[in-house]
């Protein structure tokens, strides 16, 4: 796939998330073995990317790599004012149809150790393994 049409595929798979703004940034990278893709969501009126410094977090992030056939999902935020309304849901499920487009066999994460955005009381691990994913050391992963 040429640069392009990932970009594409991306803005196409992820404007059927509620939370989807057009104006946010979409960055594509090619790596030797793959790419890396984010998702960034506006932020007071403008378009956020990586590396932006705020006096707050930006509402909706998603930044992935694509390793061979191993799609990892390095970051997921859902602006909080959204969070335990399923949207971090839906996100988790655009993030398994976009690995399934781009031919990956399996989606990986390290999750972070608190709680995640739905609960006060359940961690991000907590949260994917109920929902069938598998623990393998410090990742979690769901085959495809």
């Amino acid at each position: 796939m040429t640069h392009d049409q990932v970009v594409r595929l991306v803005r196409s798979v992820l404007s059927d998330w509620e939370l989807y703004e057009s104006e946010a940034s979409v960055g594509v990278e090619k790596l030797s073995a793959g790419w890396w893709l984010a998702y960034c969501g506006t932020f007071e009126g403008v378009a956020f990317m990586p590396g932006m410094r705020t006096a707050k977090d930006p509402p909706n992030l998603l930044q992935l790599n694509i390793l061979q056939d191993v799609f990892y999902i390095l970051f997921i935020q859902v602006d909080p004012k959204y969070r335990g309304q399923g949207h971090g849901h839906r996100l988790y499920e655009l993030c398994e149809e976009l690995a399934k487009k781009m031919d990956c066999r399996e989606i990986r994460q390290t999750p972070s150790g608190g709680p995640h955005g739905g609960t006060k009381d359940e961690t991000r691990e907590d949260y994917l393994l109920r929902r069938d994913w598998t623990k393998d050391g410090n990742e979690v992963f769901k085959t495809l």
